[in-house]
């Protein structure tokens, strides 16, 4: 015979999986953003705030799911009701714990992606296309790991041709460098 506390656990269950679900849908279809994720890692974060990280839809669909199927399969085995309620609050709030920390530490390999043009200073480049006297050609340069050409202009004036090696002054207006021969 199935007691009260059973359909209490079933209902926990059902509520944190068909959310979790519904959620993983939208993920795949497109619908919901893995950023949507309510985690904020950053780390200015006041203090008071660092505990709201932990009240996700996301960590309260694990928590309902995870404390639902603890509970029953304890109950099942006709554990004393506290040690169930205790073991299965326990679970649900270290998965929950469990969760924050792995959403954490994927974090901290977020890069922004936006070049910083000033990290082109003091690089070593090629030039792609001839720099003429007093105009502008093209050069190859690493800037964050990533090859990228750009315009480029003779800091003296004179002639660079294609293939020779340079090295990045100033940066100009926006994505125009103004580099000398090495």
């Amino acid at each position: 015979m199935e007691q009260p506390i059973e359909y209490f656990f079933y209902a926990c269950s059902i509520f944190g999986g068909v959310f979790f679900v519904v959620r993983l849908l939208l993920q795949v279809m497109g619908f919901m953003n893995i950023s949507d994720i309510d985690f904020d890692t950053d780390q200015d974060i006041s203090d008071s705030y660092d505990s709201f990280k932990y009240l996700s839809i996301q960590n309260l669909t694990a928590f309902f799911l995870m404390f639902g199927l603890v509970g029953l399969g304890l109950i099942k085995s006709h554990i004393n009701i506290l040690i169930t309620l205790s073991c299965a609050s326990l679970s649900g709030v270290f998965t929950v714990y469990l969760m924050v920390k792995i959403f954490s530490s994927v974090s901290y390999f977020e890069s922004s992606g936006t070049l910083n043009m000033n990290n082109a200073i003091g690089q070593e480049g090629i030039v792609y296309l001839t720099i003429p006297k007093n105009g502008s050609g093209q050069i190859q340069v690493s800037i964050q790991n990533r090859m990228q050409v750009f315009d480029a202009i003779s800091e003296h004036g004179d002639i660079i041709e294609t293939g020779e090696r340079v090295i990045v002054l100033r940066v100009l207006d926006g994505y125009t460098l103004s580099v000398e021969r090495m």
